[in-house]
Protein backbone atom coordinates (compact mmCIF):
# COMPACT_ATOMS: atom_id res chain seq x y z
CA UNK A 1 0.00 0.00 0.00
CA UNK A 2 1.56 3.41 -0.94
CA UNK A 3 1.00 6.61 1.03
CA UNK A 4 -1.14 7.89 -1.34
CA UNK A 5 -3.94 5.77 -1.36
CA UNK A 6 -6.75 7.61 0.02
CA UNK A 7 -9.26 4.66 -0.06
CA UNK A 8 -12.20 4.63 2.13
CA UNK A 9 -10.66 1.21 3.72
CA UNK A 10 -6.97 3.46 4.46
CA UNK A 11 -8.74 6.71 6.30
CA UNK A 12 -8.11 6.51 9.85
CA UNK A 13 -11.05 8.77 10.55
CA UNK A 14 -13.03 11.54 9.37
CA UNK A 15 -11.26 14.85 9.45
CA UNK A 16 -14.89 16.63 9.30
CA UNK A 17 -15.86 14.99 12.43
CA UNK A 18 -12.70 15.47 14.33
CA UNK A 19 -12.86 19.50 13.36
CA UNK A 20 -16.67 19.43 15.06
CA UNK A 21 -15.85 17.18 18.12
CA UNK A 22 -13.02 19.99 18.59
CA UNK A 23 -15.01 23.14 17.70
CA UNK A 24 -17.66 21.69 20.31
CA UNK A 25 -15.63 20.70 22.73
CA UNK A 26 -16.64 17.04 22.36
CA UNK A 27 -13.29 15.66 21.77
CA UNK A 28 -11.57 13.90 24.46
CA UNK A 29 -7.99 14.53 25.00
CA UNK A 30 -5.13 12.95 25.98
CA UNK A 31 -2.35 14.42 28.01
CA UNK A 32 1.15 12.01 27.80
CA UNK A 33 3.08 12.89 30.56
CA UNK A 34 2.27 15.35 33.70
CA UNK A 35 5.10 17.55 34.48
CA UNK A 36 5.79 20.55 34.66
CA UNK A 37 4.74 20.97 30.86
CA UNK A 38 1.46 18.48 30.96
CA UNK A 39 -0.11 19.18 33.96
CA UNK A 40 -0.66 23.17 32.89
CA UNK A 41 -1.70 21.88 29.64
CA UNK A 42 -4.21 19.66 31.02
CA UNK A 43 -5.89 22.33 33.68
CA UNK A 44 -5.52 24.53 30.61
CA UNK A 45 -7.65 21.83 28.32
CA UNK A 46 -10.21 20.92 30.79
CA UNK A 47 -11.16 24.80 31.61
CA UNK A 48 -11.61 25.04 27.76
CA UNK A 49 -13.93 22.57 28.31
CA UNK A 50 -12.45 18.98 26.92
CA UNK A 51 -12.95 15.96 28.87
CA UNK A 52 -8.99 15.42 29.36
CA UNK A 53 -7.19 12.35 30.65
CA UNK A 54 -3.68 12.43 31.54
CA UNK A 55 -1.15 9.58 31.61
CA UNK A 56 2.26 9.33 33.81
CA UNK A 57 4.41 6.35 34.73
CA UNK A 58 4.59 7.96 38.44
CA UNK A 59 1.84 6.70 40.70
CA UNK A 60 2.49 8.82 43.15
CA UNK A 61 1.66 12.07 40.51
CA UNK A 62 -1.82 10.39 40.02
CA UNK A 63 -2.23 9.51 43.55
CA UNK A 64 -1.80 13.36 44.55
CA UNK A 65 -3.91 14.68 41.75
CA UNK A 66 -6.85 12.29 42.57
CA UNK A 67 -6.12 13.30 46.55
CA UNK A 68 -6.65 17.10 45.31
CA UNK A 69 -3.21 18.17 45.53
CA UNK A 70 -0.55 19.17 43.22
CA UNK A 71 2.93 18.52 43.59
CA UNK A 72 4.10 20.61 41.21
CA UNK A 73 6.20 23.59 43.54
CA UNK A 74 7.65 26.66 42.05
Amino acid sequence: MSTADTSAETQAFDIGALEGAYRGRSARVAVVGLGYVGLPLALALTGAGFAVTGFDIDPAKATALNGGRSYIRQ
